[in-house]
């Protein structure tokens, strides 16, 4: 983002000395409006740059354009016996890119379809979820906290991610329990928790040591590689 940023700046500069706007100068200056702060934001806070990227996007197409007009330019000014003219005229044609991309989509399409709405239509957590005791204050992590609102509303999370909900102490506490040391096993008030098993990326080796070394907590099973504890003391 900082590449796109800087490379932005440049064509405005160069725009502007050139001398009077002209319409995609006013509109490529509108998107930036919106995506150039969310990209700043960005810096500091990973999830304004997707936003940020998804709005250069129109930006990126007349980028794209601009060169696609230069390239095919630069094709019809090869000489005749140019052994490049016939080929870079043909790659420089929207009918070449159109079989192109046509075959790229009829070949990735079905491996997005089965990544998305077919394997992960279901969490992978859903197991683990759904063994939790009715009623039951969960502490885990926020990519777990999220499925465990939509599936089990029975069950109130510690904690889901939101640190513009829950406020900057409790983001800290959390990855204290996660990563750190804690004064407790698991947050007060807690009487369930859901972890990674050991051995998985996403596994909080020092929290789960803390939940086996806890007589109060009580392991309840391994539900799909994810570990679930409920307090029996």
């Amino acid at each position: 983002m900082l590449i796109v940023l800087i490379g932005l700046a440049a064509w405005f500069v160069r725009r502007i000395r050139r001398g009077p706007v002209d319409q995609t100068f006013s509109l490529a200056s509108a998107i930036c409006i919106v995506a150039v702060p969310f990209a700043v934001a960005g810096m500091s806070a990973l999830r304004f740059l997707g936003v940020s990227a998804l709005i250069l996007v129109p930006i990126l197409g007349m980028g794209v354009t601009r060169l696609g007009r230069r390239a095919r330019t630069w094709a019809q000014h090869l000489p005749d016996l140019s052994a490049l003219k016939e080929p870079a005229l043909r790659w420089t044609s929207a009918r070449s890119w159109r079989i192109v991309l046509s075959l790229v989509a009829a070949l990735l399409l079905p491996f997005a379809f089965w990544l998305g709405p077919v394997n992960h239509a279901v969490p992978e957590e859903l197991a683990a979820i759904k063994a939790l005791p009715s009623g039951c204050r969960l502490f885990t992590t926020a990519s777990i906290a999220g499925p465990t609102i939509l599936v089990r509303p029975d069950v109130p999370v510690w904690y889901d991610g939101r640190a513009d909900y829950f406020g900057h102490a409790r983001l800290l506490e959390a990855a204290a329990y996660s990563y750190k040391g804690a004064a407790t096993s698991a947050p007060p008030g807690a009487t369930c928790v859901v972890l990674p098993a050991i051995g998985q990326s996403a596994s909080l080796p020092l929290a789960t040591a803390r939940m086996i070394a806890d007589p109060a907590w009580t392991l309840l099973g391994l539900y799909n590689r994810f570990d679930v504890w409920v307090r029996t003391a």
